[in-house]
């Protein structure tokens, strides 16, 4: 088996959750984070968004900020697994950072005609502590 159809695998709700903490904790030497950004895994892919959103709240800003552009597409809708986490963690990410990527999501959300999304990124902009 491939190593990371056995990590996902650990990853999953229907795992034992001392299995569950153990990838978590073996993902803080994984430098990749694409590997945790909503993973379209086979056969229940949404079965690993809870934990891989919360690996992805365990890095420094630096580590994600590569990543913003597709982390925010999460707050896309609010009831998919590790949507909260995300964020939450984006509330205590560097404002000018935060800011930056939040505009252009919002631009983003508006091209789309994605109402949901916008709602939800003004829902993280009203929280933001400014």
């Amino acid at each position: 088996m491939h190593y990371f159809d056995d990590f996902y695998s650990r990853l999953s709700w229907g795992q034992p959750e001392d299995v569950q903490r153990a990838a978590i904790e073996e993902a803080s030497s994984i430098q990749n984070l694409w590997l945790f950004i909503q993973p379209m895994i086979v056969p229940n892919p949404k079965a690993v968004w809870e934990n891989c959103a919360i690996i992805l709240a365990q890095r420094t800003d630096s580590e994600l900020e590569p990543y913003l552009d597709q982390i925010f597409e999460w707050l896309q809708d609010l009831n998919w697994p590790g949507a909260i986490i995300i964020h939450n963690r984006l509330l205590d990410m560097e404002e000018p950072m935060l800011k930056k990527q939040l505009a252009r999501s919002q631009q983003q959300a508006q091209m789309e005609n994605d109402d949901e999304w916008l709602f939800n990124l003004k829902y993280l902009q009203n929280r933001i502590k400014m």
